[in-house]
Formats: C-alpha cells, structure tokens, sequence
C-alpha cells in the first residue's frame, strides 16, 4: 500500500536494500535495477502504464560529497541523455 494519493504513482528504487527499506514503511516499489540501461528498459515499460507520476527513491551519495543519509534532493529539472533538459512539475516539488 502506498501513501496516501499515491495510488496511481510507482515508486522505483535501483536495488534490494532500499526496496526491503521502503517495505518497513508499507511503501510498495518496484526494483529496476543498477546502471543506466536497466533504469531505461523498466522506465519504457512504466511509462506505457501511464502512471500519474514516476518517483525514484533511492541512494544519491555519488551526487555530491556533501550528501547525508536522509538528503531530499527535489530537483528544477531533470537532464536528459541528449544533453536536453525537462521541467519537473511544480506541484510534484511542494
């Protein structure tokens, strides 16, 4: 069971550790896997599920040395692999 209002979001984590941790929650997810290609072909397949939001949740360490445990990182926009960039929905960030 996910939060509240959450019914129609998927929750995507990389590994099994942050998956067991979000289930100590009651926070279902699904598991993609590590690295970029993984996250591509489950993404393809989510996307077709025409979710209302796709949240991935999961370790950023390797972002900025300054990270800590428990860090929300709410980005402006996110950069695509084209070098392009997306607007994240604002009222996903309130």
């Amino acid at each position: 069971m996910n939060p509240v209002g959450a019914a129609n979001v998927i929750f995507a984590v990389a590994t099994a550790p942050e998956r067991r941790f979000l289930a100590r929650y009651g926070i279902a997810c699904v598991q993609t896997g590590v690295g970029p290609a993984r996250a591509a072909d489950w993404a393809a397949d989510a996307v077709a599920r025409a979710p209302a939001g796709i949240l991935c949740v999961g370790a950023a360490a390797g972002l900025h040395p300054d990270l800590t445990t428990g860090a929300l990182l709410l980005p402006q926009s996110i950069q695509l692999p084209d070098g392009d960039r997306m607007d994240v929905d604002v009222e996903w960030r309130r």
